[in-house]
């Protein structure tokens, strides 16, 4: 065909090509590549090189690379196994601008595959092709490379045989230990209906170790169905009523050390408790069933189902990651303040949402303080219905009781004052929190403050003045991710439900930008606020910096 173009020799009417051609008739221009090896040319409009290379069995990747290296063109890149690609038939393409191609096959079948440049227009070109054999990722010291991926050592699991997941029986002791920032699991099956009993014990006071479990998934910080973070050497949790499943135990190792876990599944029927002492809202009757007083509903009564009286102290009981909810409606235009008092050892902690249980991520108002007695203060409750939430994150009896404020908040130590006829604090600027006595800090445009530091459950405040038609408030987190949120409003210092401007994403850099209209330039001052999330486990402050800019036009 074609006397093979001068590219090959004519067999039994066959065309024989001369290496670096190919095709029926010798035409097409292909030259063979080795894995990691660059070659370099020049591509006419509207003309094709092609490449081709042996893909052996057990490969993982087929990397391809095209650096266009003239200051004008444009190539197109088409790939496809056994045959030729062409801009119609392909399977892998890169037909974008950009002078930097490339591709990325993912266990690629083995044999031969072809790379074709064609020129949109004219261009200079390196390529570069590296087939990826052997496993994706190192297998550590607990597993071994085998047919392209790892094979773990029991009982490590995982891509990359990083991950500690042992199996466990039900009233086996395990002893372990988990280093600073190290997870460690441990999964166990259990029936529909069934309870368990996790008692983890450290042998030291120094350590502190969180306990997070999960249903058929591995538990995270931030993804979890039940936690104890607390910082007593002895974590105990009772789960009940639980789904057929298989959990997932975790202890992470918030600062590390050893430990012995106790896992005991067994069915209600087994032991005569209730779950949760009924909320002390009602009575065990049989084995497991409570039987709720009137105003009281749930399967652990820990619902009530009329609004509370103001002024009246109600009592409670949450067990280990249970909550009891509790709702209260008061037309009023004066603050209503809802108090929580601990009566017995452990932790509770407030949430406050407006028209809807709240939950630990979702709320407006909280107190997660260790603090036995602590409230929240609804600066404007006007006629909404406010839900409250007591979180057991230790098991923990106490008092609740919600009043409306009439005298003014602000005290002689107040940098704010009362408007007639309201009990509100407002605040000067420079001062914050419901009685004004919280120091804020001003912000100078576009100076970096580093080295700032946030208790855990308390709130930063900061101010900005600027008259700029775009302004951006950013917050980067020192030494963690996600841990920290950032508010931002026009209105006053940031509260629970009062801020229009917000970054809570689960990421060490948070930033808001705001943008007006150029004609609509004034002064205008930003109140900003940085808090730690509601999720986070820290018990010690955390660092971020941050920084306020205004444009100059």
């Amino acid at each position: 065909m074609n006397d093979c173009n001068n590219h090959g020799d004519c067999r039994q009417g066959v065309c024989e090509c001369n290496e670096g051609y190919g095709g029926d008739d010798c035409s097409i221009w292909d030259h063979a590549i080795e894995s990691g090896e660059m070659k370099s040319g020049h591509l006419a409009t509207f003309s094709w090189h092609y490449y081709h290379i042996a893909v052996p069995s057990g490969s993982h990747g087929l990397d391809i690379d095209v650096q266009q290296t003239s200051s004008f063109g444009d190539i197109d890149v088409f790939v496809k196994k056994g045959s030729y690609p062409d801009n119609m038939d392909f399977t892998y393409s890169d037909t974008s601008t950009n002078s930097d191609l490339g591709i990325q096959v993912n266990n690629p079948a083995a044999g031969t595959w072809y790379i074709g440049l064609y020129g949109y227009w004219a261009s200079d070109y390196e390529i570069t092709v590296n087939v990826q054999s052997g496993c994706a990722v190192d297998c550590g010291e607990f597993g071994q490379c085998v047919g392209g991926s790892c094979q773990c050592f029991v009982p490590y699991t995982g891509s990359d045989c990083s991950i500690y997941d042992e199996p466990i029986t039900s009233g086996q002791q395990y002893s372990n230990r988990v280093e600073t920032s190290e997870w460690k699991y441990f999964h166990l099956d259990v029936q529909e209906g069934a309870s368990m009993h996790i008692v983890l014990t450290q042998d030291s006071n120094s350590y502190d170790l969180d306990v997070y479990v999960a249903a058929d998934r591995r538990p995270v910080n931030r993804n979890f169905d039940y936690m104890n973070a607390s910082v007593s050497a002895v974590t105990d949790m009772r789960l009940d009523n639980l789904a057929h499943s298989t959990y997932e135990i975790g202890v992470y190792g918030y600062r590390g050390g050893a430990f012995v876990l106790e896992v005991t599944a067994f069915m209600p029927s087994e032991e005569n408790a209730c779950t949760s002492q009924c909320s002390m809202h009602g009575q065990c009757q049989g084995l497991d069933a409570c039987a709720c007083q009137d105003g009281f509903s749930g399967n652990n009564c820990e619902t009530r189902t009329e609004l509370m009286e103001l002024g009246h102290v109600y009592s409670g009981y949450v067990a280990t990651g249970l909550w009891n909810y509790w709702r209260v409606q008061y037309f009023s235009q004066s603050p209503l303040v809802i108090t929580v008092t601990q009566t017995s050892e452990g932790d509770a902690d407030l949430y406050v949402k407006q028209n809807d249980d709240p939950t630990r991520i979702r709320y407006q108002y909280s107190d997660l303080t260790l603090n036995q007695s602590y409230n929240v203060t609804i600066e404007h409750p006007a006629d909404n219905e406010w839900h409250i939430g007591v979180f057991g994150w230790t098991s923990c009896q106490y008092e609740i009781k919600a009043e409306i404020v009439e005298e003014c908040l602000c005290t002689q130590n107040s940098h704010g004052h009362c408007q007639e006829g309201s009990a509100q604090c407002l605040c000067e600027i420079g001062y914050a929190g419901e009685q004004c006595d919280i120091a804020t800090r001003a912000i100078s445009n576009g100076q970096v403050y580093s080295s700032q530091q946030v208790q855990p459950h308390a709130w930063n405040y900061y101010h900005f003045t600027s008259d700029s038609s775009v302004v951006s408030v950013t917050m980067t987190e020192t030494n963690t991710s996600g841990e920290l949120f950032l508010l931002v409003s026009l209105s006053g210092y940031p509260t629970g439900d009062n801020f229009e401007y917000y970054d809570i994403t689960d990421s060490s850099f948070h930033e808001v930008h705001m943008i007006w209209e150029a004609s609509e330039r004034v002064s205008r001052t930003y109140f900003i606020a940085v808090l730690v999330s509601s999720a986070s486990v820290a018990t010690e402050a955390l660092g971020y910096s941050i920084t306020a800019y205004g444009t100059p036009f």
